[in-house]
């Protein structure tokens, strides 16, 4: 045992000072014990007279662990007591990241942490490193791989974290971050197949997931391999949509804007144009259209006799509100009719509430927001397909149809809208085809 100064004992223990040090070491990751637990600690190592275990430093010096120690033994030499002290442990080669990882894993070990502060420090290595395996960061802070994933399920319900599709592991390897379940022999089948389609880039356990991501991958395959699609294929017409005379089942999606006054449901047009989407349409094509609201239950009873009822969406705008004096409404929004012809075809998901958009009538009372519409051609038709829209106004469903990538073919019976429609058509597109080349214009 070492000899104590006279002094050095008091009623608390030994005397310590100058605690705890206002810096704060690299890699002192947990920050300094209570005062209590360092006294404990010096008082331990003055009456043994040795430090028991060696400090871990790395190739430069720093220390890894034992700053606790390393100061305790400062202070006993500065008051004139002999420790022995071994020579310190060197680990070479290590990263900074497993620096971190040997100093947090060897302090919970010795230190009294309470299950929050566990979590915490939990939460603070998934903030740093989220594609951490679970059971890594479970070994590193000395509890069990369901304690880290219920921190990491907090951490990316309030978006702290990303979500990570593969997980890294301690050997250097990586894995899945979740296990692909398969329910049945038939779903591991499927499974199976479609992970042939995706390759490893599997970010979910579900195997209805898996099926999505090979479905997306095939459809955006075959997108890539569709020829753009050029002015030839813009087919726009000055006639009345009664005149398009198109193939039956050669249309995949009618997306207009029905006229809203009251002669167009009761002149027989709307009858008209209901039968003749169930003419062209493809079998689980889609019919979707703005409408007013007025007579709202006219044009859907008058649709619903040839198709079938899908959902509306909501289109909203900002600034200036219309007014329906008869009806006392101040008016700030317009439903969006989706129909189909058959069975509902499954489609990715959308949404129905549109963001709000800001008007524009510089060519038409009735013109439609160019990302609404981009929006609808997105949603309900696939690339190459043909959209039509028989009452074109100031063409913005054939612009959208150009820009992704669809065929179209529409009508305008006003001249001078149907002239605005094809001179927004050619300004849009100007620089990417020859004259001869533009949209066909056929008067009927």
């Amino acid at each position: 045992m070492s000899q104590l100064p006279d002094g050095f004992w008091h009623d608390n223990g030994v005397a310590v000072y100058d605690y705890p040090p206002q810096h704060q070491p690299k890699y002192q990751l947990l920050g300094w014990m209570p005062v209590e637990e360092f006294r404990s600690l010096k008082l331990s190592i003055a009456i043994s007279g040795k430090m028991l275990t060696p400090i871990v430093v790395d190739e430069d010096g720093e220390i890894i662990d034992g700053h606790h120690r390393d100061l305790a033994f400062v202070q006993l030499t500065n008051e004139g007591i002999k420790i022995e002290r071994p020579v310190p442990h060197i680990l070479k080669g290590l990263s900074e990241e497993e620096k971190r990882h040997f100093a947090l894993r060897a302090n919970m070990v010795r230190r009294q942490i309470t299950r929050q502060k566990r979590r915490e420090i939990i939460a603070e290595e998934l903030r740093r490193s989220p594609d951490l395996a679970n059971q890594w960061i479970a070994e590193i802070s000395g509890c069990d791989g369901k304690t880290v994933a219920e921190v990491r399920k907090e951490l990316e319900s309030r978006s702290e974290i990303p979500t990570v599709a593969t997980f890294r592991r301690r050997d250097g390897k990586t894995c899945p971050a979740k296990v692909i379940v398969p329910r049945t022999a038939r779903q591991a089948e499927d499974v199976r197949k479609h992970l042939k389609v995706i390759g490893t880039d599997v970010s979910t356990c579900s195997p209805k997931m898996i099926k999505f991501l090979a479905d997306e991958k095939a459809r955006n395959e075959a997108a890539a391999s569709l020829p753009p699609i050029t002015l030839k294929d813009i087919d726009i017409r000055n006639c009345w949509f009664q005149d398009l005379d198109l193939a039956p089942e050669s249309v995949h999606a009618i997306i207009t804007d029905i006229p809203w006054e009251q002669d167009f449901t009761e002149s027989g047009q709307l009858a008209e144009l209901a039968a003749m989407a169930d003419r062209v349409l493809v079998p689980g094509g889609f019919l979707v259209t703005y409408s007013g609201q007025l007579y709202l239950d006219v044009v859907m009873a008058e649709f619903c006799k040839k198709l079938k009822w899908g959902w509306q969406l909501c289109s909203s705008w900002e600034g200036e509100a219309s007014i329906i004096h008869h009806r006392q409404v101040v008016n700030k929004h317009l439903p969006i009719l989706v129909f189909s012809k058959g069975e509902w075809k499954k489609r990715r998901k959308w949404v129905d509430r549109l963001p709000p958009t800001t008007k524009d009538k510089s060519l038409y009372r009735d013109q439609r927001p160019l990302p609404e519409v981009d929006y609808l051609v997105e949603k309900f038709s696939d690339p190459g397909d043909l959209v039509c829209d028989p009452m074109l106004g100031s063409g913005s469903t054939a612009i959208s149809c150009f820009r992704l990538n669809r065929r179209f073919v529409g009508s305008e019976m006003k001249d001078d809208i149907f002239k605005r429609a094809m001179a927004r058509l050619h300004k849009e597109v100007r620089n990417d085809e020859p004259q001869s080349d533009h949209a066909q214009q056929k008067e009927i």
